[in-house]
């Protein structure tokens, strides 16, 4: 089969966004001294952090909440909930901000798979992330040139399941149509994506895994 494009989601595919979460997190309470409190706790702090920051990004499209009110609110909510000073809370998330949008932790064999499929296939990036960090971490790790499109859904106003992200990309890469797609992503998980598009691409994840259904990759066709 020959593909006019591949698709790549970017967090948890070709970048390793836990990792690059954790260790920023990590970065910023340590330069800014927060993990020095006597009343400190980083098992207690990460675990309220990530709960709240959960909650603040599935509620922010709804609440028109930018990611730095994201931020700031969850470390603002977090502080208050360990009865710790939250009066720095905006500091604390400028501080983690700057320091995530630097962070690129590559998934395994990330650059080998890139490396071969460029210039050889069109690719493109079709992120629900925010685009100031995706560009950001891309550039950081030297990856951005391997692109020839990037679809990020705070910049276009469509978040994946979203069909327009596949239109946008087409149009992106100055395809006339979008059916020979291929969507690749190491770690599945996408299935409503799937059966909502009914175009051809490959889901992949690791060697073994299945996703949260507990299904086994495939190639789904239109």
């Amino acid at each position: 089969m020959s593909y006019k494009a591949i698709l790549f989601d970017l967090d948890n595919t070709l970048l390793n966004y836990s990792m690059s979460e954790l260790k920023s997190m990590q970065n910023t309470v340590e330069k800014h001294g927060l993990i020095h409190k006597e009343a400190f706790s980083w098992d207690a702090f990460w675990a309220l952090f990530s709960d709240v920051n959960f909650r603040y990004w599935n509620e922010r499209l709804i609440s028109n909440y930018t990611i730095h009110q994201v931020l700031e609110y969850s470390f603002r909510d977090t502080l208050q909930g360990l009865a710790l000073d939250h009066s720095e809370a905006n500091l604390l998330s400028t501080l983690y901000w700057e320091t995530f949008c630097l962070a690129c932790d590559f998934e395994d064999h990330a650059m080998e798979v890139l490396a071969h499929l460029h210039g050889r296939h069109k690719l493109a990036v079709i992120s629900n992330g925010i685009g100031e960090a995706q560009r950001s971490r891309l550039a950081a790790g030297g990856m951005n040139h391997f692109f020839d499109a990037l679809i990020i859904s705070d910049e276009v106003g469509y978040w994946k399941p979203d069909k327009k992200n596949i239109r946008r990309s087409a149009q992106a890469i100055r395809h006339r149509s979008y059916r020979g797609f291929v969507h690749w992503r190491f770690v599945a998980g996408r299935l409503l994506w799937r059966d909502q598009c009914r175009h051809r691409f490959l889901l992949l994840q690791p060697t073994g895994s299945t996703d949260r259904c507990g299904c086994s990759p495939e190639v789904c066709h239109s």
